[in-house]
């Protein structure tokens, strides 16, 4: 019995030492491709394997083949929208935490629309269900409907400029 565990063993070495990546095997996506922004912030695949890609300014889908650029309007002062953060709801909607606040994106739509306009800036974005949790400097707010509520969360564990 031992000996069986130690040939299938040394197989198991041999087969993990063949495997290599070589430089050929990476894909690099750049701004000469077509990407929103110099820096990539967050990704999220949606189930159908798409890759969705928060940048310094707006969000690019890649299907694996070609890159698509969806515009976040620009904050207050005219600064690029910079995405923080992307997660998909159960309805496939897309969700943008963003240096502007809160932004949805239908599934199939085309343009980013903001939500919950009390939230100035976000962070991090999650959804759970029908609710979307919202990350923020200043704490924790959920979304539910129509209803936006700020969670208080004090005490040592939280400073300043901090997302929860």
């Amino acid at each position: 019995m031992i000996k069986k565990q130690t040939i299938i063993f040394i197989l198991i070495c041999l087969f993990a030492g063949s495997i290599t990546v070589s430089a050929n095997d990476i894909r690099w996506l750049t701004l000469r491709d077509g990407l929103a922004g110099i820096s990539v912030n967050t990704l999220c695949e949606d189930p159908s394997g798409q890759m969705w890609i928060g940048t310094s300014n707006g969000v690019t889908l890649y299907n694996g083949a070609s890159l698509r650029n969806y515009v976040l309007p620009r904050t207050v002062d005219g600064q690029p929208c910079f995405c923080y953060d992307l997660d998909i709801d159960h309805k496939g909607n897309l969700w943008a935490a963003t240096k502007g606040g809160v932004y949805k994106l239908q599934r199939y739509g085309n343009e980013f629309e903001r939500v919950a306009p009390q939230i100035s800036q976000a962070e991090v974005v999650l959804c759970v269900g029908d609710t979307l949790f919202v990350g923020t400097p200043s704490g924790l707010c959920y979304i539910a409907g129509n209803r936006v509520e700020t969670v208080n969360v004090t005490g040592r564990e939280v400073r300043d400029n901090n997302s929860v």
